[in-house]
C-alpha cells in the first residue's frame, strides 16, 4: 500500500448522516481530511423514531438514506478509496424494522452496513485520546475524566481512570428524543442513578464529543467552561427560537433546534459528577471509525497522534 492510503467514514447518525475523506500518511503517523468532499446531511432519522408509537423508520426515509450512501460510495470510488467502513448508530439500533432497513439499503449499494452498539460508539471515540494542550494533563495526574457523547438518540459515557477505562455505559437519551419529549422518566432515572455512583470519585473533567457540544463552546471562541458557566449558557440560549439561536452561536438550523436540549443533558451530567471543567474534543465518532481502519491495516500504531487540517 506504501506510505499513503484513503479512507472513508460514513456515520449513520440519529440526527445526521456524515461522509468524511482521509488520507492516512503512514510515515508522519498523520490522518489529513480531505475537506472539500466532506458531506453532512440532517436526515433525522430519530425523527421517525419517536413520531409514532410504532418506532420504525419510514419507507421514504431509508431511500434518502439509501441514495445517499450511494452517493458516497461513488464518491469514493471516484477519489481513489482504499478503505469505508459504515457505522449506524441509535435510531437504527433502536428501529423496530433496523433488519428490513439493511436489506432495503442494499437495494442502493454494496457498503456493509455496522449497526454498532453504543459502547462501542463510546470506545471508538475514546482511542482517539483527549488534546495534549489541555489543563488535564498539568494538574489531574491520575489522569480522570469522563469522556460523553450526547447524540440524537442517544448518550454514551465513558470513565477513565489513571488512563484506563475504569466504566461505559449507553442510555437511550439523545437531543432529538428530548426535542420530541419522548425519554422515559424511568431512563431518567437508571442515567441519575448510574451517574450517583461516580459522585466525588475525583472524576472532574468532563470531554465532550460531537458537534453539539463543539457548538456550544468552540462558537463561543472559548476551550472550556465551568460548569456554573456553561449552565449561564444553556439558560440564556432556552427560551430562543432556532435562528437566534442560530445567528448567536453561528451553527446550522437542524443543530439550533436541538442544541438546547443536547446542551442540557451534558449540563445534567456534569452537575451530577460535579465536574470542575467542560472541554469539546475537536474529534467525534466519524474520527474514531476513520482511525479504526488505521488500525486494522497498522496494528502497530498504538497512539492517534495527529488529525491534521
Amino acid at each position: 500500500m506504501g506510505d499513503s492510503f484513503k479512507i472513508s467514514a460514513i456515520d449513520i447518525g440519529s440526527n445526521s448522516i456524515k461522509n468524511r475523506i482521509y488520507n492516512y500518511d503512514a510515515a508522519c503517523e498523520s490522518l489529513y481530511e480531505i475537506k472539500e468532499l466532506r458531506r453532512r446531511v440532517p436526515l433525522r432519522l430519530a425523527k421517525d423514531i419517536y413520531d409514532g408509537s410504532n418506532k420504525k423508520i419510514k419507507k421514504k426515509t431509508i431511500k434518502k438514506l439509501g441514495k445517499l450512501l450511494k452517493d458516497f460510495e461513488k464518491t469514493a470510488k471516484d477519489n481513489g478509496v482504499n478503505y469505508v467502513r459504515a457505522c449506524a448508530t441509535a435510531a437504527i439500533r433502536q428501529a423496530k424494522n433496523r433488519g428490513n432497513i439493511i436489506n432495503e439499503l442494499r437495494k442502493f449499494c454494496d457498503l456493509e452496513i455496522e449497526v454498532i452498539s453504543g459502547e462501542d460508539e463510546i470506545k471508538l471515540i475514546k482511542n482517539l485520546g483527549i488534546p495534549n494542550n489541555t489543563l488535564i494533563d498539568k494538574t489531574n495526574t491520575e489522569k480522570n475524566y469522563v469522556i460523553v457523547d450526547v447524540g440524537g438518540a442517544s448518550t454514551e459515557l465513558i470513565f477513565i481512570k489513571g488512563g484506563k477505562i475504569f466504566d461505559l455505559k449507553s442510555f437511550p437519551i439523545g437531543g432529538v428524543s428530548l426535542y420530541q419529549s419522548k425519554i422515559n422518566k424511568l431512563k431518567w432515572q437508571e442515567m441519575g442513578n448510574y451517574l450517583s455512583n461516580f459522585e466525588n470519585k475525583n472524576f472532574n473533567y468532563m470531554f465532550g464529543s460531537g458537534g453539539g457540544i463543539r457548538g456550544l463552546i468552540k462558537k463561543q471562541n472559548k476551550d472550556n467552561f465551568k460548569t456554573e458557566d456553561f449552565n449561564d449558557l444553556i439558560y440564556s440560549i432556552s427560551y430562543l427560537d432556532k435562528k437566534r439561536t442560530s445567528d448567536l452561536l453561528n451553527i446550522t438550523f437542524d443543530r439550533a433546534e436541538t442544541i438546547k436540549y443536547t446542551g442540557s443533558i451534558y449540563l445534567y451530567i456534569a452537575q451530577k459528577l460535579k465536574i470542575k471543567k467542560i472541554y469539546a474534543l475537536p474529534w467525534g465518532l466519524i474520527d474514531g471509525i476513520a482511525y479504526s481502519q488505521i488500525k486494522k491495516v497498522l496494528p502497530n500504531v498504538y497512539k492517534y497522534d495527529t488529525l491534521c487540517a
